[in-house]
């Protein structure tokens, strides 16, 4: 009986030895909807995220953790947050020996920072996404950026008169609310 446990511990031992160690960084993923437009999966609301295992996923094929959150001005202030893995893989081919063969690349497109990106001039939106390079960091990211850009906007907000000036006076709230779902799930560019 001693030999067959020592066998079974050995198989054991040399399956889990020839595998290399997980390089994928661990990152939290929720999103402001379901779904995602462009796939099929479901996710977690980041409405009700609560840092448990449920939202943690593996990604093999970013080097970044991704949280975004979305400020809309319809009505008084919306908010919504997405976390996820950074779009990083690059898929091409190469010829080799005369032959295509595809490869995929991992890009480092990105550095750890926050950026607040501005609407200019549509007064509904602004999006903040930060990047991380640890496990699980995208649940802890600070906005100071945010907080700032949020303040800026309600002063501006105040000092300007309440003119329409150009801008028509009825908007349809759900037609901007839309519009933003559509925009912040539309990659960037560039």
């Amino acid at each position: 009986m001693v030999r067959s446990e020592f066998l079974l511990l050995a198989v054991i031992w040399i399956i889990f030895s020839d595998v290399p160690p997980s390089t994928a960084i661990r990152c939290y993923k929720c999103s402001l909807t379901k779904t995602n437009l462009y796939l099929t999966e479901t996710t977690g609301l980041c409405s009700e995220f609560d840092y448990s295992e449920r939202f943690i996923v593996d990604c093999p094929e970013s080097t970044f953790c991704v949280k975004k959150i979305y400020q809309a001005n319809i009505a008084g202030f919306l908010n919504g947050t997405d976390r996820f893995c950074a779009f990083q893989k690059y898929e091409t081919h190469k010829v080799v020996n005369g032959v295509w063969e595809p490869r995929v690349i991992i890009e480092e497109p990105y550095t750890e920072n926050c950026t607040v990106i501005n609407d200019h001039g549509l007064k509904t939106v602004w999006t903040e996404e930060c990047y991380c390079k640890t496990d699980l960091c995208n649940g802890e990211i600070h906005f100071r950026d945010a907080t700032r850009y949020d303040a800026s906007i309600r002063h501006q907000e105040s000092t300007q008169h309440n003119g329409s000036a150009g801008y028509p006076e009825a908007r349809s709230p759900l037609l901007l609310l839309s519009t933003v779902i559509i925009l912040i799930h539309i990659p960037l560019i560039g």
